[in-house]
Formats: structure tokens, C-alpha cells, sequence
């Protein structure tokens, strides 16, 4: 049995405790460690959450709602690159930005928390893979755009 850290609190350690039995009930939930500290901790309960969790599938949910009114703007445009193009607005890029800058914070925070063993997860690699190719349209265009249908 773990007896509580001295540098966390009963609070923490109630916490700690709690996740730690969620984290084992399955899943691809990473098991807390007794070197943990709390902000690793309480990383780790937050994007393992069921709160999180049904606020990321949401996310997913309007990208996809987002890259269908996007595609269905850009094939009525003669040119996709131009400001002419209604795909290229305001009311499609600054969702757009927002939800990339979701899915970045999204994965910093499965970083921070999976460490080293971040790369034993496929989903943490294709998830990096999307959030990179995303990044990339985001600064050259063109084709790396074109592949942010991936992302979702």
C-alpha cells in the first residue's frame, strides 16, 4: 500500500488515489507514479476526465462541421488561394486557428504528462503527426492545407 508524499497534500493524495484507480479500470489511461509531482498529477486527471474528454469530441465534432462548410466554399472558388475565395474568411480561419491552438495545448498536455512515455501510445503519434502536418499548412499552405482534412 502508498503511504502519502509528504509534499502532497490529503487533498492531493485523495486525488491521487482516485485517479490512480481510474487510470487502471482499463483504457489507455497512464497510471500515476509515486515520483509524480502535482502538477503532473493534476494534468493528468484533467485530460483523462469524462469533462475533457466530451470537450475534445465536441472540438472534433465542429472541425468537422468546419472542414465541410470549408471544402463546400472552396469548390465554387476559382481560386482557393485568393481573398476572393469565401473559404478563406474570417468566420472558417479564426475557428480554424482556434481549434489548431486547442489541439496544441490538447497535446503539450499529453506530453507533460505521458513523458518518455509519450511515444508508446499510436494514438499520441498519429495525433503529433496531424497537429504537426496542421502547423505546417498553417505557415507554407498550399499542400499542407490541403491535408488538414487528416486532423480530424
Amino acid at each position: 500500500k502508498l503511504s502519502r508524499p509528504p509534499s502532497l497534500s490529503r487533498r492531493m493524495w485523495a486525488k491521487y488515489k482516485r485517479f490512480q484507480k481510474q487510470a487502471t479500470s482499463g483504457s489507455d489511461r497512464l497510471p500515476v507514479e509515486d515520483h509524480w509531482g502535482k502538477w503532473r498529477i493534476r494534468a493528468a486527471s484533467f485530460i483523462f476526465s469524462h469533462i475533457f474528454e466530451a470537450f475534445m469530441g465536441a472540438v472534433i465534432l465542429a472541425n468537422i462541421f468546419l472542414i465541410i462548410v470549408e471544402t463546400d466554399r472552396r469548390i465554387t472558388c476559382d481560386e482557393t488561394d485568393g481573398a476572393s475565395c469565401s473559404a478563406n474568411d474570417q468566420d472558417i480561419v479564426l475557428p480554424d486557428q482556434i481549434m489548431l491552438g486547442i489541439y496544441i495545448v490538447e497535446l503539450g498536455l499529453r506530453i507533460f504528462v505521458y513523458q518518455r512515455k509519450f511515444l508508446l501510445n499510436n494514438w499520441n503519434i498519429f495525433d503529433t503527426f496531424i497537429v504537426i502536418l496542421s502547423i505546417l499548412g498553417e505557415i507554407f499552405g498550399s499542400f499542407f492545407k490541403d491535408a488538414v482534412i487528416i486532423r480530424v
